[in-house]
C-alpha cells in the first residue's frame, strides 16, 4: 500500500505542514535545509529524513555523537511510521501519512454502470441547502450504523457490510459507485463496486441475475455529476403528481411507484470518486432525508480512512518486525573474532545503505591453519542483494570443509550462481587466503575494487591488475595472484561504495582520495586506519545519504615477537 505524507512540525508555539520531496530532506538550522529549525541546539545538517527501498521513513542523524530522539528513545537511526514523534532540539516533527489505498470491488459483483438520461427529476437538492435536527428515532438510527462500522476489522468489508445494513428497508437498494474525479461520469468510467437491495418485486431484465437480486442497473446521471462537481451530498425525488411513465425514469427500479436518490462522496481515490448511493420510494421521504444522509456518508468516510489506516499500520509494523530480524540475521554473519591469529592485525567496518545490504565480508581460520578473508559486493541494494549475500556466506563456509584454494573455491561457486542468479545480477568478489607464519597471499580478484597493499615504511600502492570477471556471469576459469607481505606489512579491501560515494557538489570520493586517507594513517593500527577512511568518507558525503553499502577489512601481518 502506497502513500503521501506531510510532516507537522510543532514549534515555538506553532505548528506548520510540509510535504516532504520524494527524495527526502535534511532537518537542520541552515536555511538551506528542507526543513529549517531556528534552534540554537540544532546543527546546520542535523538530519536526514528519506524512504528506504522498502517505503519506509527513516530518520537518520547526520553526527553520530549527535543523536535523535524518537518516542523517547535515543539513537542514530529509526525506522518511523505515523504518529511517531521525532525530537530534535524544541521541536516535534511528526509523520501524518496518508495511504493511497482503494477498496477493492468484489470482482463477483463489481457491474458497469447504465446511466439514465431522461427527463430532470422535479426536485434536486444538496445539503447545504437545508438545515435538520434530528429526531431521537434518527439519533437510534445513526447509533446503529455507528455500531454496524465499529464490528468491521477490515477495509474490504466495509462497503458490502455498510450497503446490507442500509438497504434493510423494503425497497431499499443500496451501493457504492465509483466516478472519475474530473471527466463527465459516462458508462465507460463508471462502476458499481457494492450492491445489495430487499425489493419486494423485483424489476425482471433480460440480464443475467447478480448473487443479490439486482439486475439492469440504472443510476441517475444528474445526480452523479451533481455530486462530482460539488463533492456534497445531493438528494433527488421524483414527482408524485406527474405521468407514471415519466416518474420511474429517475431509478432502476421498475414498478410504478415514484423513487428518491440520496448520493454523497466517501473518497478520493487515484481511480476515481467512491460514493454512496440509496434508491428507496419516495412514500419513506422524510424532511431530514438529506441531512441524515449526508452525516451516515461522513461516518462511512471516518471509518474508511480509520480502516485503511489501520491496515496500513499493521503493514508497516509487520515489515518492520521482518526487516529487524532480517538486519539482526545479516549482522549475526558478520565476523565477530577479529583476533583469529597473534600475527594478524584485523579492523572491519561494514555499513548497509538500506536496512540490509548486499555487501559481503567475512573472516575464518580454515583447516590448514590461514586466515581466509573476503569482501564481496552483490549487484543490487536491498532485500534481494541481501538475500544473495546470506547465500554467498554459507556457499564460502560450506566449501572451506572441502576446499583450500581460492581459485577452487571461486569457480565451484561461480558454477552454482551462474545457474541461481536471475539475469543481470552478478557478485564481485575478493577472496585470499594469509599464511600468519609467511605473510605469503593467494587470493582471487572476481571483477572487484583492486585492493590496496600498505608497507611497513608507510607507503600505500593499488595492488594487482583486474583478470577475472565478476561471479554468476559465465563459467570460467579464474586466475589466483600472490603478493608477499613483510613484517608491519597490510592490505586495505573495500567495496566501491566508499570509491563512489558523492558530495554535495556531485563530486566523487574516488581512488585518491581513499589513497591518501589510507596513507595518513598507514602508519598506525588497522583500526586507525580504517577509522580514518570512514571519517574522511562521512565528512566528503556531508549530509547526503548513503547511495551504497559501504564495507572495508584492514589487516596487517606482523612475526611472533
Amino acid at each position: 500500500m502506497k502513500s503521501a505524507a506531510v510532516l507537522a512540525v510543532e514549534s515555538a508555539n506553532r505548528t506548520r505542514h510540509i510535504a516532504p520531496p520524494s527524495n527526502g530532506l535534511i532537518i537542520g538550522s541552515s536555511k538551506n535545509s528542507g526543513l529549517c529549525l531556528q534552534d540554537d541546539r540544532v546543527l546546520p545538517e542535523h538530519a536526514r529524513l528519506y524512504k528506504d527501498p522498502f517505503g519506509r521513513w527513516v530518520i537518520e542523524s547526520i553526527h553520530k555523537t549527535v543523536p535523535i530522539n524518537v518516542n523517547g528513545t535515543v539513537g542514530n537511526t529509526f525506522s518511523v511510521q505515523a504518529g511517531d514523534r521525532i525530537r530534535i532540539g524544541e521541536s516535534t516533527i511528526r509523520i501524518l501519512d496518508k495511504p493511497d489505498a482503494s477498496i477493492i470491488p468484489n470482482a463477483v459483483i463489481s457491474t458497469p454502470v447504465k446511466l439514465a438520461q431522461y427527463s430532470e427529476p422535479q426536485t434536486l437538492v444538496n445539503e447545504s441547502d437545508c438545515y435538520v435536527e434530528f429526531s431521537r428515532n434518527r439519533l437510534e438510527e445513526l447509533d446503529r450504523v455507528a455500531e454496524c462500522l465499529a464490528k468491521l476489522t477490515d477495509a474490504q468489508s466495509l462497503y458490502p457490510d455498510v450497503c446490507d445494513h442500509l438497504s434493510e428497508p423494503a425497497d431499499t437498494v443500496a451501493l457504492i459507485v465509483k466516478v472519475p474525479k474530473a471527466a463527465t461520469v459516462s458508462v465507460e468510467n463508471s462502476r458499481v463496486l457494492c450492491q445489495r437491495g430487499k425489493l419486494v418485486q423485483p424489476y425482471q431484465a433480460e440480464t443475467t441475475p447478480n448473487p443479490h437480486g439486482l439486475q439492469n442497473i440504472h443510476l441517475s446521471k444528474t445526480v452523479l455529476e451533481a455530486v462530482r462537481e460539488k463533492r456534497v451530498a445531493f438528494m433527488a425525488t421524483s414527482a408524485l403528481d406527474r405521468d407514471a411513465s415519466e416518474d420511474v425514469r429517475l431509478s432502476f427500479i421498475g414498478d410504478m411507484s415514484p423513487r428518491m436518490v440520496l448520493a454523497a462522496p466517501i473518497a478520493e481515490t487515484p481511480t476515481g470518486i467512491d460514493m454512496l448511493y440509496i434508491d428507496q420510494p419516495t412514500l419513506t421521504f422524510r424532511s431530514d432525508a438529506l441531512g441524515f444522509f449526508a452525516v451516515v456518508a461522513r461516518m462511512i468516510s471516518l471509518s474508511r480512512k480509520s480502516l485503511i489506516m489501520a491496515e496500513y499500520k499493521a503493514e508497516r509494523t509487520a515489515l518492520n518486525k521482518q526487516l529487524n530480524t532480517a538486519l539482526e540475521i545479516q549482522s549475526n554473519l558478520m565476523p565477530k573474532n577479529l583476533k583469529l591469529f597473534d600475527e594478524v592485525q584485523v579492523a572491519l567496518y561494514y555499513k548497509p545503505a538500506g536496512w540490509v545490504g548486499g555487501d559481503y565480508c567475512d573472516l575464518f581460520r580454515s583447516s590448514d591453519g590461514r586466515l581466509m578473508f573476503a569482501v564481496g559486493d552483490v549487484s543490487g541494494k536491498g532485500m534481494p542483494a541481501a538475500m544473495i549475500m546470506a547465500n554467498l556466506h554459507s556457499m564460502i563456509r560450506s566449501m572451506l570443509l572441502f576446499s583450500t584454494t581460492p581459485t577452487q573455491i571461486v569457480e565451484k561457486m561461480n558454477t552454482m550462481l551462474c545457474d541461481t542468479l536471475l539475469d543481470g545480477m552478478f557478485i564481485t568478489l575478493i577472496l585470499g587466503f594469509l599464511d600468519p607464519h609467511t605473510g605469503t597471499v593467494e587470493y582471487v580478484n572476481a571483477g572487484h575494487e583492486l585492493p590496496l597493499k600498505i608497507s611497513s615504511a608507510g607507503n600505500v600502492d593499488v595492488l594487482g591488475c583486474p583478470v577475472n570477471m565478476p561471479l554468476g556471469i559465465l563459467p570460467n576459469k579464474f586466475i589466483t595472484q600472490t603478493v608477499a607481505l613483510a613484517p608491519g606489512d597490510g592490505l586495505f579491501i573495500f567495496s566501491d561504495g566508499i570509491t563512489d560515494t558523492f558530495s554535495p557538489d556531485n563530486e566523487k570520493y574516488g581512488y585518491d582520495r581513499l589513497l591518501d586517507a589510507v596513507t595518513t594513517r598507514a602508519g598506525g593500527t588497522c583500526q586507525n586506519i580504517a577509522d580514518n577512511v570512514v571519517s574522511s568518507m562521512l565528512d566528503f558525503r556531508a549530509y547526503l545519504p548513503a547511495g551504497d553499502d559501504t564495507t572495508l577489512i584492514a589487516l596487517k601481518w606482523k612475526t611472533l615477537q
